[in-house]
Parts: structure tokens; sequence; C-alpha cells
């Protein structure tokens, strides 16, 4: 199959595959020195959220839940079964938690039955946020730079190629590109005015998942709080949140330490700002 003008084969890893290219190949004809294989924790798909929704969806519709692979290769229109392509975008689907096996037949999980149809554009939401971070490797990328700013294209590259164990070359880029999309179509970057800059989780009607821990509440109005200087000090907060302010702004105003330090002051208000676009429209924009 083609990608990009560079022709790509894949090899299934488990419940995820990677790409070797034509060169990879070219290059070692009796595979004498095969590419390293990524460790099982830093598994990638090899397709992007969108096509992984796309197969669930065939499965759902089209095989009635339950196809054979054959019948779901040729739902897709794969020739061949066997070949690489049809396994790593199987493999890609169950990376997301989009598809499952069960007695050799295909059946499409809850979560994507969620995205694929949901009941309520929460719903659809939250399935699509547990995708992206359903995978191991996109989970902790997203935990190690939460609140900060992402490598620009070249940098996170390197990160993945050097901490992450991912092949250098065409297999590196492609695996690159399938997180970035993947990430915009879980709406990670919706927050931040769909600049791929952060990585931040999408607000859900207005609030938090139950399962993802709260920031702390702000304290009461003249309640002491604990300066964290070295003196001990104590000092008064006199932050009060509005109650009728929108959740996403209470939650980052709760976050502001008592004066007069302020650590990751610049991360604090790259946030805000991205808030408040978010939250408000620029009536000048609509004018």
């Amino acid at each position: 199959m083609y990608r990009d003008g560079v022709r790509v084969y894949w090899r299934i890893m488990g419940t995820s595959a990677s790409a070797t290219t034509q060169a990879d190949t070219d290059a070692d004809p009796g595979g004498k020195h095969r590419v390293p294989r990524v460790k099982a924790e830093n598994r990638y798909p090899g397709y992007d959220l969108t096509s992984s929704l796309e197969a669930a969806k065939v499965v759902k519709e089209k095989g009635g839940n339950a196809c054979t692979p054959e019948q779901l290769g040729a739902f897709l229109g794969y020739r061949n079964t066997a070949g690489g392509g049809f396994a790593a975008r199987v493999a890609s689907a169950k990376a997301f938690g989009l598809i499952r096996t069960e007695r050799n037949h295909y059946e499409a999980t809850a979560r994507a039955e969620a995205a694929l149809y949901p009941i309520t554009p929460e719903s659809r939401a939250e399935a699509l946020r547990d995708a992206f971070l359903g995978g191991p490797i996109y989970r902790r990328i997203y935990d190690r730079f939460r609140g900060t700013q992402l490598p620009q294209e070249v940098g996170m590259k390197n990160l993945l190629h050097t901490e992450f164990g991912l092949p250098a070359g065409d297999r590196l880029t492609v695996a690159y590109r399938v997180m970035m999309d993947s990430a915009e179509t879980a709406g990670f970057f919706s927050v931040n005015g769909g600049q791929r800059t952060h990585l931040i989780e999408p607000l859900i009607n207005g609030r938090r998942d139950e399962g993802t821990p709260r920031p702390p509440a702000a304290p009461p109005r003249d309640t002491p709080v604990d300066d964290p200087g070295e003196q001990g000090r104590r000092v008064r907060h006199h932050l009060q949140v509005e109650s009728d302010l929108h959740p996403a702004l209470q939650g980052l105003l709760s976050q502001l330490p008592p004066p007069p330090r302020f650590p990751r002051r610049k991360q604090w208000e790259a946030a805000w700002a991205a808030t408040l676009d978010f939250v408000y429209t620029d009536e000048e924009d609509n004018a």
C-alpha cells in the first residue's frame, strides 16, 4: 500500500502494528539485520483514530457486529486479509479499544458504539478521549507533557525514537502523524483553539470526567493557607471564586498559589488564555 508516496509494509506486534518501508526491505533482502521490534509498552497504532472508527463502524453496520476477518477485509476493500495492511488496520482499532475478537469474529466495543452512535454529545466526547488515552504510549506522552508545551515535530520524533524506541525514518514519521491526528480527533487540541501545541483534556459539558482527578477546591475567603516558602510563613489567600463562573475557569482559579511566589506561572497563563478563548466569544470577531 502507498502512503504519502512511500510504499509501506506492516509487521504486526501483538495488538498493534509498525510500518516497514520499502527501503528497509531493499537494504536487507535476506532479513539478517532486521529493525528491532518496539517494546510492548511502547507499541503504537499504525492507523489513526478516524480510520479505526471507520473500521469499527463497518464491523457494526455491514458485519452485523459479528464478522469474520475475511468478511471485514472484503468490506474494507482489502484483497488479501493475510497481508500486513489489513492486520495493521485491525490492530490499530484494537489498540484504541474500538473492536475486539470474540470466537474468531470481530465485534465493536461499547466504546466504539458510544463514539459512533452517541446518546449525548458528552458520551461521544468521553469515548474519543478514552480511546486516545487507551494507548499506553499516548497516555505516557500526555502525562509527561501535561501543562507544558509539546516539542516541535523534530523534537517529538527524537523523543519517540530515543526514549520510546520507535525506529527512525518513515515509520517514525507515520507514528508521529498518527498520534497528532488522533489527538485532534479526540479533542485534545480543541481547548487551545485547534493549535497543536498542548495536549489538553477536552472539556466535556464544562466538567471533567468523574474518573479524572479534580483540582483542589479554592480555599474559602480569608482562610489561612500554608506558604510553601522556606520560612513556612502563614498567609491569607483572598481569592473567592464566583459560583456562576464557568467550571473551567473556576478550576484554573482554584490552582492559583498564595502570594508572593507563583511556580509555573507561564503554563498557568497559557492555560488561562486558551480557556478564555474556549469559553467566551469575541464580539469583534462576530461583528
